[in-house]
């Protein structure tokens, strides 16, 4: 049974590591108080990570057992189509044969030879145009069974990538942490020591920083948070002299998905 499988090594969670965004004025904490907040947030990125790789997990699994179900579905509707086509033919084949025979026995009553020689002419290009029509609906076969199976894998493609899209919206709309632990790696990874700046979408910008200009503390240098009209939610672009990032969620599912439908071709 052909079986459709999707390569672990192509699909991967990789968790953030946790940093605080600092808005505003900074205020001097005890020690142990930071230390605390600290190792909560790291259990908290890790808790956040194992339930990633549980959710992982389950999508591939969901869609190898529908894959292989699809893939049996199409072998078995192959097998009864060819099957019937064998059927005709085999029952073209004896019927042309039962002419023939007639016509031969016709041919030898009568004691017409030129009568015998037509039979047999008449049998031979019957049965060489069964072969032809026997080839023809087989290539046929194969060539819908190949179709079949293309369709049924992009037809995979989309729903695992459909079931991925949705997770991450949901994990989006349910919890702060997610895009907050995105923007503070973005900070965090600058290599500039600058003035930064960083655009994410009005829903995000609303949602995370008010209406107010927000300026938040990377590395050595500062960043500029700006909300960008065509952003959609979870878009995240940095931009720094000479550097520009793109953390945005939607495009790195999207490389994802080009690189699985590359695979595949």
């Amino acid at each position: 049974m052909s079986s459709f499988r999707i390569d672990r090594q192509y699909v991967s969670f990789v968790s953030a590591e946790a940093h605080t965004v600092i808005t505003g004025k900074q205020h001097k904490k005890e020690p142990e108080a930071d230390k605390e907040k600290e190792e909560k947030e790291q259990l908290a990125a890790e808790e956040f990570r194992l339930h990633c790789e549980q959710l992982r997990e389950k999508i591939v699994k969901e869609a190898e057992d529908k894959a292989d179900l699809i893939v049996q579905k199409a072998e078995n509707e192959a097998k009864e189509i060819r099957a019937e086509a064998e059927k005709k033919i085999s029952l073209m084949m004896e019927e042309a044969n039962k002419k023939a025979e007639a016509l031969k026995k016709k041919a030898k009553t009568d004691g017409q030879n030129e009568g015998i020689k037509i039979a047999e002419q008449i049998y031979e290009a019957k049965r060489k145009q069964d072969e032809a029509d026997l080839q023809a609906i087989i290539s046929k076969l194969h060539a819908s069974y190949g179709a079949m199976v293309d369709q049924m894998k992009d037809e995979i493609l989309n729903l695992v990538f459909g079931i991925v899209k949705k997770i991450i919206n949901i994990k989006l709309d349910e919890s702060d942490e997610v895009f907050i632990n995105l923007i503070n790696s973005a900070v965090e990874n600058l290599k500039y020591t600058g003035t930064s700046s960083i655009y994410i979408s009005p829903e995000d910008y609303k949602r995370y920083f008010g209406k107010e200009p927000r300026e938040l503390t990377g590395g050595s240098g500062k960043v500029n948070v700006y909300e960008k009209e065509d952003f959609k939610q979870g878009d995240l672009v940095v931009e720094s002299d000479g550097e520009i990032l793109d953390y945005s969620i939607g495009r790195q599912v999207a490389k994802l998905e080009k690189v699985f439908r590359e695979a595949r071709n």
